[in-house]
């Protein structure tokens, strides 16, 4: 594939974000005040300066660059909204047609707005909305084009307190030039999808992490 596309993907940083609060009605603002700390023996990090060192676009848009602390990035395009960011999804997979990279998403309201919040209602509607956007990028998509979408955690809406949540997060590829339809299984590591992205352009191998490129036909 000549470009990836990777959906509501984070890296292990550690990032501080204020919280707007007035009692129970509160949200967390992510961007110019956000604190991240990166931290040693990072394989996403090593994902992204590979590529880049290799010649590859590497491109963030909504809270990409922040996790990143906006290094290694080629492009990075600050968005306030799911909305946006499929905007700027899609204007970046149209400008860079003629070259070779990764472009990364990060679709936050689910989790800013909605699953921290434990909003239920607004939580089903941000899905489908999420879903009618994708009905927008995905007749775009060529045949040397990969899409993956997951989550790096879960924050589910109907548990009690605020923080995020344990269970397994899905996890989709597609592409106009696969052929199959294929169950990817219950992965043992998120860090699969980074030696997939590794593997897809030939950048040789990460710490951890298997990956299933070749599950992919």
């Amino acid at each position: 594939m000549k470009r990836v596309l990777v959906g509501s993907m984070h890296h292990e940083s550690n990032s501080f974000n204020p919280i707007i609060s007035d009692e129970k009605d509160f949200s967390i603002r992510y961007g110019e005040d956000s604190l991240v700390f990166e931290t040693k023996n990072n394989a996403l990090r090593g994902i992204v300066d590979t590529l880049k060192e290799n010649g590859y676009e590497v491109i963030g848009v909504g809270k990409i660059g922040d996790i990143y602390a906006h290094i290694d990035l080629t492009e990075s395009y600050h968005t306030a909204n799911n909305r946006e960011d499929m905007d700027f999804l899609i204007r970046e997979l149209k400008r860079h047609r003629d070259k070779e990279g990764l472009l990364m998403a990060n679709f936050v309201d689910f989790d800013s707005m909605y699953g921290h919040r434990r909003n239920t209602q607004g939580y089903a509607q941000c899905l489908e909305d999420f879903d009618s956007m994708l009905g927008e990028l995905l007749p775009l998509l060529q045949d040397d084009e990969l899409l993956m979408i997951t989550s790096d955690h879960g924050n589910d809406p109907t548990m009690s307190g605020t923080d995020h949540t344990r269970e397994e997060v899905p996890l989709v590829a597609y592409s106009t030039g696969l052929t199959e339809i294929r169950d990817l299984g219950t992965r043992k590591t998120f860090a699969d999808l980074g030696q997939t992205i590794m593997d897809n352009f030939d950048a040789g191998k990460l710490p951890f992490g298997t990956s299933f490129l070749n599950d992919l036909k």
